[in-house]
């Protein structure tokens, strides 16, 4: 997904690692990433039906399931039960992106390096230090000394 496209579609991550970035000033800011079994798309433009302000690239070979709206709302039209999910998905992903902004406010890079890996450690060790570092809000140097000192716990 790139900036000013159209956002018709989200997507299901069969395998692979993915990273949704905004330009700032001119520099890419990583917001976030996605992993096998999460859903993505740039959630404010496909809710308003607006072009994305977001892009969304794979970091590794990767396959997707991709779901258009067109088809989503024919399921709806059907399925009226299937509302009640969508509405639990977007709650979720509030909810995400609201525990992400306290993570960001409490915890330290080395925290956050920490659960990320918990999460994906295969994954983690794939995607360039640039990427995490720029998630993190840290530089690629601090980054390369937390992931040297770095000692996953089981």
């Amino acid at each position: 997904m790139t900036v000013d496209e159209k956002v018709d579609f989200v997507f299901f991550v069969e395998e692979g690692c993915f990273r949704a970035f905004r330009y700032i000033d001119d520099e890419e800011v990583t917001i976030g990433f996605s992993f096998q079994g999460d859903l993505d798309t740039c959630p404010f433009a496909y809710v308003n039906k607006l072009e994305s302000s977001d892009c969304i690239e794979a970091l590794t070979d990767s396959k997707v399931i991709k779901v258009h709206r067109r088809d989503i709302d024919a399921l709806q039209d059907k399925t009226p039960e299937l509302n009640i999910l969508i509405q639990k998905l977007l709650s979720h992903y509030i909810e995400v992106l609201i525990q992400r902004n306290i993570d960001l406010r409490t915890k330290s890079a080395e925290e956050l390096y920490r659960e990320l890996h918990k999460r994906q450690p295969k994954e983690v060790a794939q995607i360039p230090l640039m990427y995490i570092a720029s998630y993190l809000g840290i530089t690629k140097e601090r980054l390369s000394r937390i992931r040297k000192n770095f000692k996953p716990i089981d």
